[in-house]
């Protein structure tokens, strides 16, 4: 059924996973921030017939895994641009997460390959050592990296902003697409190989952030700011190639 938490108890404590499992759509109503920690730990969304749970008025805290999945129907979740936060997000089979323009903050895996993630004009924000698997078209709206190091597995696309303000992209070989500019404020990009695409700009702002290029190949529609002094930066035998049709600084 629907679930309704207007508690601000600072004697909350929810320790045992929950699982929602129902057959038709349901309102859900989280505490969000009218608690002062997480509302529980871990939560599964599933179902016994198709149907789409939608959250309502408040976030969803979380401190360990968010999952939404099904093996034998369709279920999804619907987060009315409200925010959530979470340890590690899965998005299994049969299962859709529908962010709209929600902020989701996730310090630990994010894996959505498997399942369908409506990114909206959302902006996920991974801020803890995580493992990313991602659909690889429409992976993400916004990206951001806090902290820790983030390693792909699968190729990502990025439809708006990539933002690293902390941490490591650990790319490896998989591709990267980035819609509408790349800023690193901090932190750093690693790579061995696999190609990087950036439609706007390449703001490097930080001193102490650095790429390595590896082997791979660049490609930039628009300006490049290099603020970077960090004896990490390595230009490897990649290629970088600007292809503006307007020009810039």
């Amino acid at each position: 059924g629907t679930w309704t938490n207007a508690s601000t108890s600072a004697s909350w404590s929810f320790a045992a996973p929950i699982t929602f499992n129902s057959g038709a759509n349901q309102t859900m109503t989280f505490a969000g921030t009218n608690l002062a920690g997480n509302e529980f730990d871990a939560v599964t969304f599933n179902s016994t017939a198709a149907m789409t749970y939608t959250m309502a008025t408040r976030g969803l805290r979380l401190g360990g895994a968010l999952s939404i999945t099904d093996t034998l129907t369709t279920v999804g979740l619907t987060t009315s641009n409200l925010a959530v936060t979470a340890g590690s997000i899965t998005i299994g089979t049969n299962g859709t997460l529908i962010a709209g323009s929600s902020t989701i903050t996730v310090s630990g895996n994010w894996t959505s390959s498997a399942g369908t993630f409506t990114v909206g004009t959302s902006t996920v924000s991974i801020q803890a050592i995580a493992a990313i698997a991602a659909a690889t078209t429409s992976s993400f709206y916004n990206l951001t990296i806090t902290t820790g190091t983030s390693t792909p597995s699968t190729n990502i696309d990025v439809d708006n902003t990539f933002t690293i303000s902390g941490g490591i992209y650990a790319k490896g070989t998989t591709t990267l697409n980035v819609d509408a500019g790349l800023t690193l404020s901090g932190g750093a990009i690693t790579s061995t190989s696999g190609a990087v695409t950036i439609t706007g700009a390449v703001n490097i702002s930080s001193a102490s952030s650095y790429i390595d290029l590896g082997s791979e190949a660049w490609t930039i529609s628009g300006t490049w700011t290099n603020a970077t002094t960090s004896a990490s930066w390595a230009a490897g035998t990649g290629t970088v190639t600007f292809t503006s049709a307007t020009g810039g600084t």
